[in-house]
């Protein structure tokens, strides 16, 4: 699979993102969660959900925005056929740039695992 971050790859719309959190599943860390269901059009999508309720700083969540976005285009190959919404909660803009590098990868991580376990389970 392809490392870059096309737009199809983005989930895009209010409808798209409304009907996943219909169907969600939510993965939670520290500051960030992930929520995601699958979709049927063969490789994971991101959408970012990072607000100025939390984040009145735009420094601050055009940051985590490009964190995510980068981490998820480093690790898209091993994740399977989901949508997923990153959500940010507040402490996440206090966190340095590694730490934010390192939670995010953690999470996609965790995410994969779970995919692969749920997959390969579905399959027997």
């Amino acid at each position: 699979m392809s490392t870059t971050f096309s737009r199809s790859q983005r989930i895009l719309s209010a409808k798209e993102y409304k009907e996943i959190w219909r169907k969600a599943k939510k993965l939670s860390g520290q500051y960030i969660s992930l929520v995601n269901c699958k979709n049927d059009i063969g490789h994971p999508r991101l959408g970012l959900s990072f607000s100025k309720k939390h984040f009145p700083n735009a420094v601050d969540r055009n940051r985590l925005k490009r964190v995510a976005r980068e981490t998820f285009r480093l690790k898209q190959d091993k994740l399977d056929q989901l949508d997923i919404i990153a959500v940010g909660s507040k402490g996440a803009n206090l966190l340095t740039p590694q730490e934010q590098y390192q939670l995010f990868n953690t999470l996609w991580d965790r995410l994969s695992k779970r995919c692969g376990a749920n997959f390969h389970s579905q399959s027997l």
